[in-house]
């Protein structure tokens, strides 16, 4: 899909304005090729500082009806991924969303389906296989040397980055924990060096609340190489992946 339709920039609206918002909304701002259009939020106070200079909406719903944008970001609260990419598919609007694509295998799939019925790109935001340090390790593997063993570690304080997005602690809401946020971007590494992997073992911690705070999770691929997920919510000091 071209970044340009005609001679304009391709109009982008972003679902969600917590804290992996600004990400998406600063590159938008550094990409000629992109302008922001629109912004959604069920907040007000979280819309305040784009009213009057953008669309701004309470329902994703009036959004799309309102027209007018090529794509979606979508970085609502994790529950409610499944719903706002099949009304954004339905709608002929193309969508990134963040991950997890779906709280449930059975929705993701559905999505997907759903995706390719109607011709409409639909693309989970799994940052790190753009990583420019993650390309240069990949590039860089010999292509006449399997690759048996890949450990994907990803320890952070959870509390340190999630701001107001208290969500990310309610099991419900966010699918779990760690496991279920973090763990869909290790996994993603996993594949993109060994291919497809089934679950061999996993150990998951878990607080008094049900959430995910620590893992660590067993990949195996059909040829035999292997894969160790560490996940940490909890890790002290300075956080770090």
């Amino acid at each position: 899909m071209s970044a340009r339709t005609g001679s304009r920039p391709r109009r982008i609206a972003v679902a969600g304005l917590g804290v992996i918002s600004r990400f998406y909304l600063a590159a938008v701002d550094r990409l000629p090729e992109w302008e922001l259009a629109a912004v959604c939020d069920r907040r007000e106070e979280a819309l305040a500082p784009y009213r009057g200079r953008y669309a701004c909406h309470t329902d994703h719903r009036a959004l799309l009806a309102e027209g007018g944008v090529d794509a979606l970001v979508v970085a609502v609260p994790n529950h409610a991924h499944a719903e706002l990419c099949a009304d954004a598919l339905r709608a002929g609007v193309p969508v990134c969303v963040e991950k997890p694509l779906a709280l449930d295998a059975a929705d993701g799939r559905a999505l997907a389906a759903l995706a390719a019925d109607r011709g409409v790109p639909l693309f989970t935001a799994f940052h790190r296989r753009y990583n420019d340090r993650v390309t240069a390790l990949t590039a860089a593997l010999p292509r006449d040397v399997p690759v048996r063993s890949v450990r994907v570690r990803y320890l952070e304080r959870i509390e340190e980055h999630i701001g107001a997005d208290t969500w990310y602690l309610d099991p419900a809401r966010c699918g779990g924990g760690c496991v279920a946020d973090n763990g869909p971007n290790a996994f993603d590494l996993v594949r993109l060096v060994l291919g497809d992997v089934e679950l061999a073992d996993a150990e998951v911690r878990r607080d008094a609340a049900g959430t995910d705070r620590q893992a660590v999770v067993a990949l195996a691929a059909p040829g035999g190489a292997s894969a160790r997920v560490e996940l940490d919510w909890s890790w002290p000091g300075r956080p770090r992946t």
